[in-house]
């Protein structure tokens, strides 16, 4: 014998009918505000239109959940991506930090062995000048010695020079005295001669 088709359902036909739980199609009827048909004692009795009411709920509703899983999978993923790019900028900043330290170290080295090199030819252009200028002393110091022997000598020659034309004016004086005194002895002599003569003459 054929068995006739159902035409209501309670809720625990829509639940083997669908492949749900129970409370699931509780849970759906409720969320919808599907009332039942009619009751069969304790058991609520609905139309087939409502099962496939609650199948197209049912439907949406796990396309909705497929939505959002997909969503969380594409926002788990897009902030896997963003953490992704987060540390890859952060490995780029510290690759750049240290080649700007590597780089500024560098500059560091060359500035000191710059500095260092600058400090030595300053040294030396120093060293250089002190010399120089110890040269340039013991050049005027010998200089000074030598201008003091020069005047040492001339004022010695000067010295000679005035004791001689001293010595020179004395002999000259002392010869002009005994030129002197020659000529008044022979003036003596002519005076006596000539006295003697006036005498004689006189006598004769």
């Amino acid at each position: 014998m054929k068995t006739p088709e159902v035409r209501m359902y309670t809720i625990g036909l829509i639940s083997d009918k669908l492949g749900m739980k129970v409370h699931q199609v509780e849970y759906i009827l409720k969320s919808l505000n599907v009332e039942e048909d009619c009751r069969a004692g304790a058991a609520r009795v609905f139309d087939p239109k409502v099962v496939a009411l609650i199948e197209r709920e049912l439907k949406a509703r796990n396309e909705r959940n497929d939505e959002a899983l997909q969503a969380r999978k594409d926002k788990h993923k897009a902030k896997e991506e963003r953490l992704l790019a987060k540390e890859k900028r952060a490995c780029a900043r510290e690759e750049r930090d240290q080649q700007a330290a590597v780089a500024r170290e560098g500059r560091a080295r060359a500035k000191e062995g710059r500095d260092r090199q600058r400090a030595e030819e300053e040294a030396e252009i120093l060293r250089r000048r002190e010399e120089r200028a110890r040269a340039k002393k013991e050049r005027d110091q010998q200089r000074a010695e030598e201008a003091k022997a020069i005047l040492r000598r001339r004022e010695e020659r000067a010295r000679v020079k005035e004791e001689s034309d001293r010595q020179m004016a004395l002999a000259k004086e002392e010869k002009a005295r005994a030129k002197e005194e020659k000529a008044l002895a022979l003036e003596r002599d002519r005076q006596k001669k000539a006295t003697e003569k006036v005498a004689v003459e006189a006598v004769a």
